[in-house]
């Protein structure tokens, strides 16, 4: 299931991940953190990052493929965001972008959700190895 998570206004349940695709965001993390260990695809804890309403978000993995982009709704700060996709694996690095440009050549979008986009962001928000 595709699903785009934007802002949470409370604590983000840490269940198990199962083929959810994401980037949600909140002031907390709840739940028990082993759950979340259970999940069989990969995932990241991003901390203390802010998100504009005017950006759009491209997820690429080390070889610079781009798993989604998004474009949130509104602005966000956030304490914690979690990102996952059904196509990241555990133990591989990922890099997130930002631009202020839409993808114009994706196979899907729906509300601000891209897949199949070459668009590349231009602004690095974060490197991370998926756990």
């Amino acid at each position: 299931a595709v699903r785009k998570w934007a802002s949470v206004p409370m604590a983000i349940a840490t269940s198990p991940l199962r083929g959810d695709t994401c980037l949600r965001a909140a002031a907390a993390k709840g739940g028990s953190s082993s759950t979340i260990g259970s999940a069989s695809q990969g995932y990241y804890w991003l901390t203390g990052k802010s998100f504009s309403e005017t950006n759009y978000y491209t997820l690429a993995d080390a070889s610079n493929n781009n798993i989604f982009t998004i474009k949130l709704p509104s602005n966000v700060n956030s304490s914690y965001s979690l990102i996952s996709a059904p196509q990241m694996v555990k133990g591989s690095t990922y890099t997130l972008k930002s631009s202020t440009t839409a993808p114009t050549d994706a196979t899907s979008e729906f509300e601000g959700f891209y897949l199949g986009s070459s668009a590349k962001g231009t602004t690095a928000v974060a490197s991370f190895t998926a756990q």
